[in-house]
């Protein structure tokens, strides 16, 4: 009986042994599988999906979109470059729309034309497809300009539309027609941010601060996390002798950027020299020195 046992003995260990082979290999490959499928922008690493041979382009736009609402506009730009540079095809027509308008609007006209093109080409493209493509390809300079102000007769609601030719309004010089472009735009969308920071910027620029000051609390309020919009009305508040909140505006820029912002810092240092704190301002200004690169 003994030696049936042990004659048995090595069948079973070899069994055994095979068996956690199998198991640690397939650990090993589900691990290589997931971390293949890691996006890194920038310093965050998003697992978008582990269970599929190859990222899946929804999951992509809902990372970008979520950097955007988190206020982290370059990353998700830079996200969403590295995905339209390898034009994968699961991308559907919709989403290349989608991403198309985000790249427009940060000026990546390259990379936005492609995703355009994309689109248009997928299977059972959206209506608007079309419309974004002709945008996209319309380029700098008074033949764009032209271009999209026939096509804007044609779809007078497209509220990019008028951005974006109040881009090319302002690279080729004519202030008034950009900001009436951009005003155009709030119109047909009010929660268009960029419309609204370009209109507050160029008040800035006008020396109107009660009117810049007026856009960025209206942006500041939409969108508490953007350390831009607290430094720009920081300035403007300011510049109405509003010092005290100034200071508050500029506290809450520096903590939306960790601390790091020398711009916010050398604001915060002319504000003290206002209200005669030397000892304030200097250690402001050594903070803004410090942060600045070499």
């Amino acid at each position: 009986m003994n030696t049936a046992r042990n004659s048995l003995l090595p069948f079973v260990l070899v069994f055994v042994l095979l068996g956690i082979f199998f198991v640690m290999m397939e650990r090993r490959i589900g691990n290589q599988s997931r971390n293949a499928h890691i996006i890194k922008v920038g310093n965050f690493g998003f697992d978008i999906e582990s269970s599929s041979p190859a990222p899946k382009s929804d999951s992509v736009m809902s990372i970008a979109n979520e950097l955007l609402l988190r206020g982290k506009d370059s990353a998700a730009i830079d996200l969403l470059s590295g995905f339209v540079a390898q034009a994968p095809d699961s991308l559907r027509p919709s989403l290349w729309v989608q991403a198309g308008k985000i790249l427009l609007q940060s000026d990546k006209d390259s990379l936005a034309l492609i995703a355009f093109k994309n689109a248009v080409a997928g299977k059972n493209p959206p209506r608007e497809a079309n419309l974004w493509l002709a945008i996209a390809q319309n380029g700098n300079g008074t033949s764009g300009i032209d271009r999209l102000s026939r096509m804007l007769v044609l779809a007078p609601d497209n509220a990019a539309g008028w951005f974006r030719l109040g881009v090319l309004q302002r690279r080729g010089g004519d202030l008034e027609s950009a900001a009436k472009s951009w005003r155009k735009a709030l119109d047909i969308f009010p929660g268009f941010k960029d419309a609204q920071f370009n209109l507050a910027i160029m008040e800035m620029g006008k020396k109107n601060w009660k009117e810049a000051q007026q856009g960025f609390s209206d942006l500041v309020r939409a969108y508490p996390w953007k350390p831009e919009y607290h430094l720009n009305l920081a300035q403007c508040l300011s510049e109405t002798g509003k010092r005290k909140e100034a200071l508050a505006e500029y506290h809450r820029a520096i903590a939306r950027r960790g601390g790091n912002y020398p711009e916010a810092w050398s604001g915060m240092a002319v504000v003290f020299r206002g209200l005669k704190l030397d000892d304030s301002a200097r250690y402001a200004l050594h903070r803004a020195l410090d942060l600045r690169p070499e």
